[in-house]
Formats: C-alpha cells, structure tokens, sequence
C-alpha cells in the first residue's frame, strides 16, 4: 500500500502543481514484477537540473490478495528490511543535485541491478518544471535472509552446501554469510563479510575465513574501483593467505595429492580522464607479490615436480571500455531486465618478476582479454578471449600459457523462443603442476562424467533451442526448458605421468538431452537452477546410458 501511494504522488499531480511544468511523463500501471522496459528519457530533459528524486522501495512480494499463500509472502515482507533509501542513492552514479544526463540515468540503473539485494531497478524522469527535471527511482528488493541447502549432483560426483547468508544486512547492503560445503576434495567451513559501498564512497572490503579439512584460507581485500564510466581515481589492495590439497588427476582417476601453501599480497593504483567520446580509457599499476609452496602429502608420488615459484613484480595495466549498454530480457536469465554491453572491453597488463627480488626465475607475466557483442535484428553474437601466462626470462620459454576463445550466437525469434549456439577453445601450454584441463559433464559435455578426458587442447559446441515460458510457480520461481546436443574433443595428453600420448583415446564425443531451467525470482536473481538429462551418443564401459545432473549456474 505504501509502495502504491509513492508511486502515484511520484507520476501525477494536482492542477495546481502543474502550472509552469512544461512536461510530464505519462502515467503507468504499477509494474512491480518490472516486465515494462525502462523509459526512454525525452532528449531535451538533458542538461536540466534534477530536482526532486521520490524513491519508491518495493519490498521483496508484492501486495496481489488474490495470492493463495498471501498471508506468508506478507509475513515475510514484515520480517524483512527494505534497503535503505540512503544506500540506493549512493549508488548513483549522477549527483542528485546536478545535470540530467541520460547516460548516468542509465548507469545507475545498472549498478543498482548489478546489486544482489536488487532484483531490477528503474529511473523515470516524471516531470520538467521551467529548467528543473523531478525523478522517481523504483527498486524491488531479493529477500535477502537465506537458509539454504545446495546439492549439485552430476553423474557420479556430488557437491553440497549449507549456508545462512543475509546479504542486506539490516537493509544496509552489507552481505554476512556462515556455510559449510563438501565435495569430493574436501570439507570447509566459511565466514564472509562484504561491504560493497563503505559509507557511500564507492570503496568496496571483504574479509573472508575458512576452516578447511585440507587446510585454511584467510582473505582481506579493500578497493576504489572504477565503479562508473566517468570513475577517475581507482586504489586498493589484496591479501591472501591459503593451504589446501591440490588434486592431481589422470583422467577421471585422482592420482595423488600435494600440499599447497599460498601467500600473495597486492598494491595498486588506477587513473583514468573518465567517460570520452563515448568510451573509458584507464591505466591501473601496481606491485605484486606471489608465493607458491607445494609439498608432498603421504598419498603423493614421488615423480611429481613440485615447481614451487615466488613472484614479486611491478606491473601496468590498459583497459578499453565502450559504452554501448542496452537491455534485454529472455537472455541469461527468465523475464528480467539483464544488460548487455555492444561495445569493446578490452585489457591488458604486463609486469616483470626479476631474479634480484624473487630469488626465483626472472619471468615476464602478462594477461591479455576482450569482450564485444554485435546485434542485427533478432540476432545478437558474443566474442571473447583471453590469454595469460609467463615468459621465463632465463629458459627463453612459455610457461602455463592459458588460452580461450569463446563465441555465442543468438536468435530471437520471439519473446519466448530462443535458439542459441556456442563454439569454445581452450589451450593450456607447459602448465604448472596444480593446473588441469578437463572435459567433461561439468565443462559442457553433459552426457559425460565429469573430468571424463583431460588434454592440452579441447573444443566444444553446444547448440539449444530454448524455452522462455510465462510460468511463474507461486509467483517465485520462473521456468524455462531446453533441448541441446553437445560435440567436443580434447587433444594431446596435459600430465606428467602420461607419457604414451598415442595410446589415449581423443575422438569426438556427442551428446543430446533436455532440461528444466527454474530462476528464483524473490532470491538472488542471478542464479538459475538447471535440471538435465543427457544421453551419450558414444558407448563405452564407463559411460552410463544416461546422465541426470542438478546444478546451479549464472545463467540460463
């Protein structure tokens, strides 16, 4: 009700008020669920002053009494803190009492979406007033308190997690989570804190703790980052400190264990002239220092290289990022504002780890990626790729290169069908010994086991027709469906207990199947639950007929 009233004093007002407004926006139905696409500001609204901003907070359930189960979803909106008002406007990217920009509007649409807390967000200018523009800002929170029980199952491994995460503290933002995980590898316990906005000055900390059966993990990390287009100033640093069991794997089979001791520490700073031409060109640089100290369980063998390494190095880094945002909806997730940048995204960093401060090889390490997206019509393509690794300065060669090239095509061919396509590579060159390449149902071949083949070289294909349907379970939960069929091949053998690289079986492998997609709409929006079975379309002894496989992923 209260969510109502905002909304109508936010979209209309009273003759008297209107005398000296020269426009105002036209009035609409309350769309809670967020299915209307954001408006398109009206060009001549740019470079007035904002005045008025009404914000209008939508707790996580909306007030429809036709609802079976409306007497629980209230109770659950009354034991549930609606975001703060404060914490909505910091994260604006436009200074409440500056110029309307349409640029900004629509960025800070995005940073409010990109929010977990959020599940969609929309800034609507409603009136202009001699040179003064009013908005109104409205939000739908997640429920945000969240007891959960996690299982992923695939074929013969299962994973499973236990957690109680409150990732809007008291309406603040603030994420407090305690969860206990298992999987094949280990048992851990884990304590997570995370301020994504410290007092509205855009610097992001985390602290995390973990208690593990292998080991621990200790992580602080506090930073400015280039939170906007216009951001000019980014700073921060990282601290790990990490000792667990790395599995060494042949094929499906664990071979051996190693111990694995990890300190890293990171400085860094980052200048940019801000949002040019419609695009941001920033430099960060930075000093790092990286140590890697393996050892020998009782279970490892005593063939394995341990290569152990420090790194300690200066480096630099240039990023490209084009503003060419613009929204969809039926694209990762099922009925829901998702955005999606048509420009470049480009990076690059070099840094140079000599003897004299290692006391280790003198190696360059470097790390290139790029991101676009092109649109025609009904038809949208993704390319990226990265690579990264070292140069050792003293052996004049690679080590642990790793490449990836990545392409996805889609076909609108309405609202609700969807075909898509995607085509991946992946290298993996003179490795370190706790670096693996694996193929398999956990990679995107999902009739297979998981880590069915491990190469130095894979490729995959994945092509589905998909299902965006207007179900909407209780009004939580959206569902969608997909047939697929998946082909990849692995090539070479990446161990270094293989030494008979002809006697490994590389050939193409297929598989078809269907699956459910179910995306929690009033929980973390950006996760979407896949139920699948899979059928291999190649026979061999370790192959089941069929596969079922449960997981979570970020996308449909």
């Amino acid at each position: 009700m209260i969510s109502s009233c905002l909304l109508f004093i936010a979209t209309s007002t009273v003759a008297s008020e209107q005398l000296g407004c020269q426009w105002q926006a036209p009035q609409t139905p309350i769309d809670v669920e967020f299915q209307q696409p954001p408006f398109k500001s009206p060009t001549f609204l740019t470079g007035k002053t904002i005045g008025d901003i009404t914000l209008i907070r939508h707790n996580v359930f909306s007030d429809d009494k036709t609802l079976s189960l409306n007497w629980l979803y209230q109770w659950l909106n009354d034991i549930h803190t609606v975001t703060r008002e404060k914490v909505i406007l910091q994260e604006l990217s436009f200074d409440p009492n500056g110029l309307f920009d349409p640029v900004k509007i629509r960025e800070s649409e995005r940073l409010l979406r990109h929010q977990k807390y959020i599940y969609d967000a929309r800034i609507k200018p409603v009136k202009l007033c001699g040179e003064t523009v009013s908005l109104a800002i409205s939000t739908r929170d997640t429920w945000s308190i969240t007891p959960a029980f996690n299982l992923s199952h695939n074929g013969d491994e299962t994973k499973t997690r236990l957690s109680l995460t409150e990732s809007n503290f008291m309406g603040s933002g603030k994420l407090v989570s305690i969860a206990r995980s298992s999987n094949a590898q280990r048992q851990e316990y884990t304590l997570i804190y995370r301020d994504p906005n410290m007092s509205g000055s855009h610097i992001k900390n985390a602290i995390e703790y973990s208690d593990n059966s292998d080991g621990h993990r200790h992580y602080v990390a506090l930073e400015l980052p280039f939170y906007a287009l216009n951001s000019k100033t980014s700073y921060g640093m990282y601290y790990t400190n990490e000792k667990l069991n790395d599995p060494i794997y042949q094929q499906q089979d664990k071979l051996t264990d190693l111990t694995h001791q990890i300190n890293s520490y990171q400085l860094f700073g980052g200048y940019s002239q801000g949002y040019v031409d419609n695009q941001s060109i920033r430099w960060r640089y930075g000093i790092n220092f990286e140590k890697d100290i393996f050892g020998k369980t009782d279970h490892s063998l005593s063939l394995i290289p341990l290569n152990s390494r420090t790194n300690f190095y200066p480096w630099l880094e240039f990023s490209l990022l084009e503003n060419r945002y613009k929204t969809l909806t039926n694209f990762h997730s099922i009925k829901r504002t998702e955005d999606i940048n048509l420009g470049r995204n480009f990076s690059a960093s070099l840094g140079y780890s000599p003897r004299s401060w290692s006391n280790d090889k003198s190696r360059l390490i470097y790390h290139v990626q790029s991101k676009n997206a092109f649109q025609f019509r009904n038809d949208l393509i993704t390319v990226a790729g990265s690579i990264s690794g070292n140069w050792l300065a003293d052996d004049k060669k690679s080590r642990d290169v790793t490449a990836k090239l990545n392409a996805q095509y889609y076909h609108f061919s309405n609202k609700d069908w969807v075909f898509y396509a995607n085509a991946s590579f992946n290298l993996l060159k003179s490795p370190y010994i706790e670096n693996q390449l694996f193929l398999g149902g956990d990679t995107g071949l999902r009739g297979y086991p998981v880590r069915y083949k491990m190469g130095n070289k894979n490729a995959l294909i994945n092509i589905e027709q998909r299902y965006y349907s207007d179900l909407y379970w209780w009004k939580l939960i959206r569902v969608g469906g997909a047939v697929f069929i998946d082909v990849a091949r692995n090539w070479g053998a990446q161990s270094p207990l293989i030494s008979d690289y002809a006697s490994i079986d590389n050939r193409w492998l297929s598989n078809i199947g269907m699956g459910l997609r179910l995306a929690p709409s009033r929980a973390d929006a950006n996760h979407v639950i896949h139920i699948d079975l899979a059928f291999p379309l190649t026979q061999a002894p370790d192959i089941d007929r069929a596969r079922f496989i449960i997981q979570v992923k970020q996308s449909f």
